[in-house]
């Protein structure tokens, strides 16, 4: 048996000897937590780096400071607003984020302004649309091919495109914007902010707050947080379980029947 191979000595042993058995099966489950690890580390990567928009109530006299920091690289004022979309009869309607033209482009990677009225929307809304599409007309919706009329709850009316925003992050909920110029949006009460994620902590918000600024919705920045600690959970969830199964399938190898391992 001296001639045999270290592979055929191992599955003659799996046959024959339950620990073996009990070994492979704690190390082909550390091999599967293992993986679960890597995509758990690579999601809280992403959750916990990357950019992310942060809206920001306030209309302190330091606003006009907010690009001294090098940690904003975007940052536009805003107003909340709403607009009824006429598709050939069927009228839905959005919320929609009035914002400049040039945070737009900066931020949701719009390459042109166009003449048109364009209501920029996120996936959702877009689906949302082409749901509504599909069962009244029984085909596919196509934005270039297709031009709402429009009427915003301050009475501007008119005929608009649809541009998908490809770029923002789909939060599940639907997201509406349309540009604005600097006087329609000189009164507003509000500042969208595009940074880190990681730069956004308790110092910037404190300087925020030095600034007359305060965060519009907390709730939501909760909420974020919440699912960033659940996402590092999960991470030395992973870990655990991973390094418990291969040091079961080590502490069997050891002490087990030494023929019947690998060497």
């Amino acid at each position: 048996m001296s001639g045999e191979s270290r592979i055929a000595r191992f599955l003659r042993a799996r046959k024959q000897s339950d620990m073996v058995k009990v070994q492979l099966a704690f190390f082909l489950a550390g091999c599967c937590f293992t993986f679960f690890l890597a995509a758990a580390v690579i999601t809280f990567y992403r959750e916990s780096t990357g950019f992310a928009e942060y809206v920001l109530q306030g209309t302190g006299e330091g606003v006009g400071n907010i690009f001294e920091r090098t940690e904003v690289k975007a940052a536009g004022r805003q107003k909340e607003t709403s607009v009824q979309l006429d598709i050939l009869g069927e009228v839905m309607t959005f919320d929609c984020v009035e914002l400049p033209f040039e945070y737009i482009k900066a931020v949701y990677k719009v390459t042109e302004n166009s003449a048109m009225t364009v209501f920029y929307v996120n996936q959702t809304a877009f689906d949302t649309v082409g749901r509504m599409w599909t069962k009244r007309f029984g085909t596919v919706f196509e934005a270039d091919a297709v031009y709402p009329e429009y009427l915003t709850e301050y009475g501007e009316e008119g005929t608009a495109k649809l541009v998908l925003l490809s770029q923002i992050a789909d939060s599940g909920e639907p997201f509406v914007c349309r540009a604005a110029d600097n006087i329609r949006l000189a009164d507003a009460d509000q500042i969208r902010v595009w940074m880190k994620k990681q730069d956004f902590n308790e110092g910037m918000q404190k300087w925020f707050r030095g600034i007359g600024l305060e965060m519009k919705d907390r709730e939501s920045m909760q909420i974020w947080e919440l699912k960033e600690e659940i996402s590092l959970l999960r991470v030395k969830y992973e870990l655990f379980a991973a390094a418990l199964c291969f040091a079961a399938a080590g502490a069997l190898r050891k002490y087990g029947r030494r023929d019947y391992f690998i060497d």
